[in-house]
């Protein structure tokens, strides 16, 4: 990958905006998605999204995917997977290993195995 992204909170150059002081992780997650789908870098979208399902604070299911995973889930159907590696086997993501590891699935938090249904049906 050539390409970087990144985020300047309190630069000159972005007066419109307050000084960062602490991001949620979903909020920074969906920016960084966001970013990388107009570069067209299905691997970070890729990454990001798997993180935020796997490793992302609590929150009410019903919540997360009404304010990031609909948009989300948007941007990461526009990319074909099938011949991506993931970075690290926790990041694998995919209908497949869903239906096949159940003790993969397990590990997620409470609430992540609800997400993940609803990501990979429709």
């Amino acid at each position: 990958m050539d390409k970087q992204i990144y985020i300047d909170f309190g630069s000159p150059l972005r007066k419109g905006e307050p000084t960062l002081e602490l991001m949620y992780a979903y909020d920074l997650g969906i920016y960084l998605i966001r970013e990388a789908d107009k570069l067209k870098e299905k691997e970070r979208v890729y990454e990001w999204t798997a993180f935020l399902i796997a490793y992302g604070e609590d929150d009410d299911t019903e919540k997360l995917i009404k304010k990031y995973f609909k948009e989300i889930k948007k941007i990461w159907s526009k990319y074909d997977y099938s011949d991506y590696e993931p970075i690290h086997e926790s990041l694998t993501l995919s209908r497949e290993v869903l239906d096949d590891a159940d003790d993969w699935k397990n590990t997620f938090e409470d609430g992540r195995e609800d997400l993940l249904d609803w990501f990979f049906d429709e």
